[in-house]
């Protein structure tokens, strides 16, 4: 399984990128693959598949909402 947090470096989204991917690696024991990118994103993917877009003006997921998007496939 692959997964990645694409995240935006010039919004300081990096804090939020390494909270959410301690969150998701507790639950599946995977490696998280952090990316740093531009223009306000932030997405999780599994295996290329989109699981979560902040959207503009939006929130980050909360510990349990990226948890939630693991735990059904464990």
């Amino acid at each position: 399984m692959k997964i990645e947090i694409e995240y935006c470096d010039q919004w300081n989204y990096g804090p939020e990128a390494g909270r959410v991917s301690a969150e998701i690696e507790g639950v599946t024991q995977a490696r998280v693959q952090l990316i740093a990118s531009s223009g306000g994103i932030f997405e999780i993917r599994k295996d290329g598949e989109l699981l979560w877009k902040k959207p503009r003006g939006g929130a980050f997921p909360t510990g349990e909402e990226a948890r939630a998007l693991f735990v059904s496939e464990l």
